[in-house]
């Protein structure tokens, strides 16, 4: 109650202020200034009957009724198109469908016919619980697109994050990560090992490209095996890491 008094007399010695001062010009910061300050204090706090003060427009803020009992608690708001509005964590089910459309050259040259097509892909689960259709896991790399690289001074070493995800939210995970060797590079970091990830969580494994000469790569090595009902299901990835490596210059 203090305060609200406190606020109330700091606004009527503001109003008589300006009511001495009407007949003197005043600079426009000033005015925006005491604007600011008026608008902070009127949306700064709300007070209860109890005196406890809560703030007055956050949207997560919680209010008190005159016993000091909570009321209400207000939710946090999401942009309208955002995955969390569109499908809510307590919305389990939530399925979407994708269309993808694309296009291509019959031959590969920009004066052949354009060949148009799309993709579709249906009911796909947002948050799948303990089921998946597919693989369970998805993977993906953090690395370079291009690169330059003097080779008179040796092969090219690039680093390359693979992240493994567990997709399902309730159900672990046991897999095995094995890469697969390639002959015109090579992978070095943890070439194959076996570990369980519970729902929702992943791991990161750091590796190395080896190059040695210039060219466009294909960094996708990756097979994972997953473990279930003593089965083992393993799973390839269709799409592509690539990076272009450029010749004749310095990192």
């Amino acid at each position: 109650m203090q305060t609200a008094l406190d606020a109330h007399e700091k606004e009527m010695a503001r109003r008589a202020a300006e009511q001495e001062e009407s007949n003197q010009p005043r600079h426009v910061a000033q005015i925006r200034r005491e604007k600011s300050s008026m608008e902070s204090e009127k949306s700064g706090s709300s007070h209860s009957n109890n005196g406890q003060t809560t703030p007055g427009n956050d949207t997560g803020s919680q209010s008190s009724s005159g016993n000091g009992d909570l009321v209400g608690k207000s939710e946090l708001s999401y942009h309208p198109t955002s995955i969390m509005n569109l499908c809510p964590p307590e919305e389990s089910s939530s399925k979407i469908n994708v269309i993808c459309t694309w296009t291509a050259f019959s031959s590969g040259n920009a004066e052949d016919e354009v060949i148009y097509g799309q993709h579709h892909l249906r009911q796909l689960a947002v948050r799948p619980q303990a089921k998946s259709k597919g693989c369970p896991l998805t993977i993906t790399a953090n690395h370079r697109s291009e690169i330059e690289h003097d080779f008179t001074g040796g092969p090219m070493k690039m680093d390359i994050e693979v992240t493994v995800r567990n997709r399902l939210v309730e159900s672990p995970v046991e897999f095995e990560f094995a890469l697969e060797r390639q002959a015109d590079f090579e992978l070095i970091g943890a070439e194959r090992f076996r570990w369980t990830l519970d729902g929702g969580d992943e791991i990161v494994v750091p590796l190395h490209a080896i190059m040695s000469s210039s060219g466009i790569y294909n960094l996708q090595s990756l097979r994972l095996t997953v473990f279930v009902d003593n089965l083992q299901v393993p799973y390839l990835f269709p799409f592509q890491w690539i990076v272009k490596v450029n010749p004749n210059a310095t990192i």
